[in-house]
């Protein structure tokens, strides 16, 4: 009798926390999709972390302009990783998760710097019949890309906004801009009032 496969889990593995949220756009081609799948984007918010075990509200909008939300458990002991949408954090290449979906663990095949919602992330991946592609934030373990082929459709979802990381600006994250303009506005006022202050000086006797 096979054994089934195991995920080793350990709490530093759950790379989000409460109020975390992240939103894609989505993009459906290839035919005419099923009303569950007539969306151009959704967000996931994290709600209570408990330890391998957490729950995420979805909120989906429909292309008719409708919204729609429901609630997912996760559980990473068990293997709820909700159709890889979230997986255990800082997996490399060659490390697996357990999805109970499929009674099997899941190999990250690839590991990458790119841009992501703004700034540059260390971005890791792994693939299987239907999903040819799926990518996620190595830090909190969300993913943020995937490209998927059910039957004969060709959905690609993108990660376009996140609270989760800052975004960045010509390579600066967003406390290093607020230096510079605080710098810039400091050195602004002063070219501003020194040649007065200065002219004063002289002024007087």
């Amino acid at each position: 009798m096979n054994e089934l496969p195991i995920y080793a889990f350990n709490k530093s593995s759950v790379g989000v926390k409460k109020g975390d949220w992240i939103e894609y756009s989505v993009n459906v081609t290839g035919g005419i999709p099923p009303p569950k799948l007539a969306i151009n984007s959704y967000k996931i918010e994290i709600l209570d972390v408990n330890g391998a075990a957490f729950q995420a509200n979805f909120t989906v909008r429909y292309v008719n302009g409708t919204l729609e939300s429901s609630v997912w458990n996760y559980n990473f002991t068990e293997g709820q990783v909700g159709g890889w949408t979230i997986i255990p954090s800082n997996l490399g290449v060659g490390d697996t998760f357990y999805d109970c979906s499929e009674l099997a663990n899941v190999t990250i095949e690839g590991e990458e710097q790119q841009v992501v919602a703004g700034a540059t992330r260390t971005i890791t991946r792994a693939s299987d019949s239907i999903r040819l592609v799926k990518k996620w934030d190595k830090v909190t373990g969300v993913y943020t890309y995937s490209k998927e082929q059910p039957k004969n459709l060709t959905l690609i979802t993108k990660a376009i906004s996140t609270n989760m990381w800052s975004s960045q600006v010509l390579g600066l994250n967003q406390s290093e801009i607020y230096v510079l303009l605080t710098t810039a506005i400091v050195l602004a006022l002063l070219a501003f009032f020194l040649p007065k202050f200065v002219s004063r000086r002289k002024e007087e006797p």
